[in-house]
């Protein structure tokens, strides 16, 4: 097997996942504009020089972070261990 076959799907994981990731923070971003999300002020605020979200986007990764620890039960992680 060469190294291209393996590395294909991770990389359509990772382009896949930041698609995901763009998409969820232009969606939170939104309905903190229309102050439809708890914490709203904080989240619709824009920075000033790169005029992105960065917020909504910090929001987005960290939730997705925490999402993914979660998904990590007891039996997986002794899968892991060997």
């Amino acid at each position: 097997m060469s190294d291209a076959s393996v590395l294909i799907p991770f990389a359509i994981q990772f382009v896949t996942g930041a698609a995901q990731g763009v998409d969820a923070s232009r969606a939170v971003f939104a309905f903190a504009r229309d102050n439809a999300l708890p914490g709203s002020r904080w989240l619709k605020r824009v920075n000033t020089v790169t005029r992105t979200p960065i917020y909504a986007v910090w929001f987005v990764i960290v939730g997705s972070g925490i999402c993914g620890l979660l998904g990590f039960s007891v039996a997986a992680l002794n899968s892991l261990a060997g």
